[in-house]
């Protein structure tokens, strides 16, 4: 219990220090490397760190259901793996092959779980099949809604909210 405890401090704690980098970048007005203008771009660190976070949530609040809250919790890590891919990318200038390449990592990983479910219980837990299939569809997603005017107007009110 105290782990547990521990733990959801940790993750609060994860939500918190990766809000703060992705306003700071979203505020300095630098394009993004898939051509996306910085109040666009911020859809991705915000959908990741929510995505994260619901997963996170999820998972505790079914910790007492061993099969939910293991693959809520994978596909919480799996969720956040998005800036560590960037940075990867970056290092090769491959940025700006960013949304494939995540997008193709998640699907693999979400695949892995699937078929890993299917080899040792025969059949795909909900959890993997519901969530993991949100998870992978919501980086298209993002893309999708990242140019309209509302998210970059639900973007700029995010950023300028008193206190930012």
């Amino acid at each position: 219990m105290a782990l547990g405890l521990a733990g959801a401090v940790l993750v609060l704690l994860v939500v918190v220090v990766g809000l703060v980098p992705a306003i700071d970048v979203a505020l300095s007005g630098r394009r993004s490397p898939m051509g996306l203008t910085s109040e666009q771009f911020f859809i991705v660190p915000i959908f990741s760190i929510g995505t994260f976070a619901v997963y996170f949530a999820l998972g505790m609040a079914l910790r007492r259901n061993a099969a939910y809250h293991k693959r809520l919790m994978m596909l919480a890590m799996i969720a956040v793996l998005g800036p560590a891919i960037f940075r990867v990318l970056k290092l090769f200038n491959g940025a700006g092959y960013f949304l494939a390449v995540e997008t193709a990592i998640a699907a693999a990983l979400v695949l892995w779980c699937l078929a890993h479910d299917w080899r040792k219980h025969h059949f795909v837990h909900p959890a993997y099949a519901v969530g993991g299939g949100l998870l992978v569809l919501s980086w298209p997603l993002r893309m999708a809604i990242a140019p309209t005017e509302v998210w970059t107007t639900m973007a700029r009110w995010l950023l300028h909210a008193p206190g930012l």
